[in-house]
């Protein structure tokens, strides 16, 4: 038995979050299942906010709201819930290439 941690268990980067945040997906769903409807719709009644504002903060809210549990595997099973398959790869794939960078160093 590995005690290496998967990934996909890790917490949500920064940097990652906004690329995540850029993916197609619908927002409103997404926004609603990660950080529930009160803090979505407080977030997307800000119509000062242009629509990729309103992803980076829904992200952003998520990895406060969840701290460490703010995991790459859940946003993959959500997305996959979703049926957003090219999402929850696309996910995957940001985790692969920062694993293979963090191992070349």
């Amino acid at each position: 038995m590995s005690s290496l941690l998967d990934p996909l268990d890790c917490q949500c980067s920064d940097e990652h979050i906004y690329k995540i945040a850029s993916l197609d997906f619908n927002l409103i769903v997404v926004a609603k299942r990660l950080i529930g409807p009160k803090l979505a719709k407080d977030i997307f009644d800000k119509v000062e906010l242009s629509d990729q504002e309103k992803r980076d903060e829904v992200f952003e809210t998520w990895l406060k709201v969840k701290g460490p549990n703010a995991t790459y595997k859940e946003l993959v099973n959500l997305f996959e819930t979703l049926k957003c398959a090219e999402t929850a790869n696309a996910v995957r794939m940001l985790v692969v290439s920062n694993a293979q960078s963090d191992g070349n160093e």
